[in-house]
Formats: structure tokens, sequence, C-alpha cells
């Protein structure tokens, strides 16, 4: 695309791009008033996401008609682009996917009650293919930011508790580095099986913690497992590698549910509890991913392998109705709770089937696989993100070779493995004191910040979720009080 700006007889600027123009030659502010007229917004309406408003036209005639809309412009990548005074953030990208991580990370928890997206018309027939990817990118990430308000809200106080407990117990923790080999990264799908081929049996393998019991039933040990859940239920999963594979190493993520588990190698997200930790600036900087997927992918790097990651288990479908690979708990679970009103059939139904999708294609062996709008999302974030990502069996619409690469064993997996003694008992105690008093003071001043958005939807979602600030500041004051006297029991105890 080439863009060219143009002035017209009265000095006013407009853009064309491969020669059509953007705006109107003659008077572009008026183009922009008379479409935000005829918006038809709704009432409640103080975000909006504007699509193709390269010269920011559109906004300054959205803010005259809404002094009070606060305008995230998403603008294609251009020399010419600018930040008006009405935008309050400013995406400039050709590419889907750092379009949506950053209309994600600009768009505040409070504004999903009342955020619409919406796009310059002339955009449309300028820029087509920008156009609709953006769109597709934008509304993306509004269902993503809407998850993890659902998420947040639903685990926050577990999660800032995981925090405390985990900081507070753990006296050692691991460091880790690749010396020689490499690593097999493998999730829980159906395809997790193709490990039980013999070439693959002394395969070192980082692997999801979700995954540690299927590959127990294959008879293959995970050299490291990486655990990040943080719902109560995903403490099974600790349990399981302890029991089953005693010599893997531990990835774990602060707010990850509690369970056995000696001398881990703790990570950090970015995630506003781990604060509590005094140490956590020196732990390895792994952020989130859309998928447990991509954060095993991201991990792998970051160990030291530099090699094309071969990838096991990570399909983002079901295999007709299973959507893992065998003895997997939750199919454990199903099959536990099987009764005469509810087969376990129709249960894997309900999960795979019911409201999904079939995909296009199927699997080598022709049987149907399912998929959700959640499982496609991640798929395609792996798809272009794990460019250099290659499963080892085929999957449908992953695989990007008409055949599954060779597996090819390289050196025997050597891990370097040093452990470091964290803070004293007592510092981390009095660090996690002082910080969740800081947080008190915060919210009892009524400061209003990102950070408070985000402790008030950890301890007090149904009142930050409903607009009541003042409810949700004074829960998240009585719930931080009480992590206060769980903190200063702890002390006493340590004398």
């Amino acid at each position: 695309m080439t863009f060219n700006l143009q002035t017209n007889a009265d000095g006013v600027a407009t853009v064309s791009v491969d020669g059509r123009l953007l705006y109107s030659q003659y008077d572009p502010h008026k183009q922009a008033r008379r479409w935000a007229e005829a918006l038809s917004l709704a009432h409640n309406t103080r975000y909006v996401l504007l699509v193709g408003d390269l010269l920011g036209y559109a906004a300054a005639a959205l803010r005259a008609t809404r002094p009070e809309l606060q305008i995230i412009a998403i603008k294609p990548a251009a020399s010419i682009a600018v930040q008006a005074v009405e935008e309050r953030y400013t995406v400039a990208s050709d590419s889907p996917e750092q379009i949506r991580a950053s209309v994600r990370a600009a768009i505040p928890y409070h504004a999903l009650t009342g955020i619409e997206a919406l796009s310059w018309p002339p955009a449309g027939t300028v820029l087509p293919q920008w156009s609709e990817r953006t769109e597709r990118a934008v509304i993306a990430a509004v269902s993503d930011r809407r998850s993890e308000l659902a998420t947040t809200a639903a685990f926050g106080r577990t999660w800032l508790h995981n925090a405390l407990c985990r900081s507070l117990h753990h006296r050692t923790r691991s460091e880790i580095r690749l010396q020689t080999g490499d690593l097999l990264v493998v999730g829980a799908g159906s395809t997790l099986s193709s490990l039980a081929q013999p070439q693959f049996a002394n395969a070192g393998v980082l692997a999801a913690s979700s995954a540690v019991a299927s590959l127990h039933a294959i008879d293959r040990e995970p050299a490291i497992a990486l655990h990040l859940d943080g719902g109560r239920w995903a403490q099974r999963y600790l349990h399981t590698i302890a029991r089953v594979a005693p010599q893997a190493l531990v990835v774990l993520g602060l707010k990850a549910s509690r369970g056995p588990v000696r001398e881990p190698v703790l990570i950090r997200s970015d995630w506003f509890g781990e604060a509590v930790a005094p140490d956590a600036a020196d732990w390895p900087y792994v952020p989130e991913q859309p998928s447990v997927g991509l954060t095993l992918l991201d991990l792998r790097t970051r160990l030291g392998c530099t090699q094309p990651a071969r990838t096991a288990g990570l399909d983002f479908c079901s295999y007709d109705l299973r959507s893992h690979a065998a003895n997997h708990h939750n199919e454990q679970l199903v099959a536990s709770s099987a009764s005469r009103l509810a087969p376990g059939y129709h249960q894997l139904f309900e999960r795979a089937a019911a409201g999904a999708k079939r995909l296009p294609t199927r699997w080598p062996d022709g049987t149907p696989a399912y998929t959700t709008a959640a499982l496609d999302v991640f798929r395609a974030a792996f798809t272009h993100t794990a460019a250099s990502a290659q499963p080892i069996a085929a999957v449908p619409e992953l695989l990007r070779a008409t055949e599954a690469l060779e597996y090819v064993p390289s050196q025997p997996l050597q891990l370097e493995r040093r452990v470091v003694q964290r803070p004293a008992a007592r510092h981390r105690s009095e660090h996690a004191r002082r910080q969740l008093a800081q947080w008190c003071d915060m919210l009892r001043q009524g400061e209003h910040s990102p950070l408070t958005d985000e402790i008030t939807l950890h301890l007090a979602p149904v009142e930050f979720v409903r607009g009541n600030a003042e409810a949700a500041r004074a829960t998240a004051v009585r719930e931080l009080t009480t992590l206060q006297s769980y903190v200063a029991l702890r002390a006493e105890r340590l004398g």
C-alpha cells in the first residue's frame, strides 16, 4: 500500500492509498461530522474502537458529538499516521496478531460494559483486506478481554491467596538452563499418544501439567512440567506429578494452584499479584499467552532451545468426542460421574460436540473432529505465532506440510539446574504485609488506576462488574485485611 498525503485548496490535509482517497478531497471535516451525527450509539457507550481513521477526523467528530467518549484508534502502519488529541490510545499495525494483542491490552476492564467497535466507512473500500482482518482482530480482542474478565472474576481471590501461600511457603527455588539436547512440547490433546512410538522413548519432554497423567499411561515422563492453572481443581495435576513423575522439574506461575512440589522454577508474567513476593523481579519472565501451548513454546525458547519445535497433543480440536488423550483427569471425571440418566458418552457429546462445529477436514483415519470458538482462536494464534513449530502427527487444519516431519533425536537432554535460596521467611512475610497495606491505602484514598481496577476485580468482582466503585473498594479492603491477618498469623508461627 502506498500512502500519499495531500492538501486541498483550503490547505486541509487528506490522504490517498494507491490513488484512492480515504477522506473527501473538498471537506474531510464535514464528511466526518455527517458520519458521526448519523451514528446511533448506545447511551451507556463510553469507549469506541475506531478502525481505519488514519488522520483522526472521525475521532474528532465523535468527540464533538459525545465528549465523554474514550477512543482507541486502530490504523494501518503508515509513516503519516498520527495520534490525534481526541484519541485515548492509538494502535498502528498491519499485523492482525499485533493489533489483537495491543487492543486487548488497551481496553480497561471497566470499559467492557459500554464499548462499541466502529469502522471509518471509506476504509472498507480503500483498504479492504486490511479492514477485514483488522475488524476480526478487534472483535477477537474484545472477546478475549471479556473472557479474561469472567475468568478473573471467578478466580481472583483464589489467585491472590495462592500467590501469598506460595511466596510464604517456598524457601528455595530452582533456575534451569538447557545445556544439550532438545525439548518436545506436549499438551494434553489426543495426539499425545504418538509419543508411545519407540523413537520417542528417550525424548526430553516439556509438558503442560495437565498432560502428565496421559504421559504416564504410555510410560513417558516429562523432564519439565509447566503449571499455570489457578483453579482449585487443578491441584490434582501437581499431585499427579508428585506421584508419577517425581523427578520432573516443575515450572510454576505464582497464582497457580497449590500442591506438593519442591524447589520449583518460579516465573513471573507481569501479574500485579506478583508484588507480594520480594524477589519476583529476579524470576524468569514468561509472559502470559492466549493458550498454554504458546506459553510452552515460549518457555522452550527461553530455556535455550533454538531448533524448530516438535509438538504433540497441541490439537485444538477433539478426536471424535474425546478432547484429551487417554487417562486425562477430565476423562476420568466423566467416567466416574456416568450414570443411567447421564451416560458417559452423552457427557462427552455435551462437552465436545453440542454447540461446537465440525472442522472442514477430518483426522487422517477419517474420524470427525470438533472445535469451539475458543479453540479456533487458540489454533489461529498458534498457526500464526508458532511458524517454526511442527506437530509430530497430522492434526486437522494445523499441519503445514503434506507429511509430519520426521523426529530426529538430538544429543541427550542435559539441563543445568541451580537451587537458589529465597529471602528469609520473616522478610517474605513482612514484605507481603507491607504490599497488602499499600493496596489498602490506595483503595481507601479512592485512587483510580489500572492497578486499583485489577485489585477490585480480583477481590470484589460483583461490585466491580456492576460499576459500584465505592462498594467494590470497600469489599476489596475487607478482603485485603483478611489476607493481612493470614500473613500476620504465619509470621507469629515463625516466631
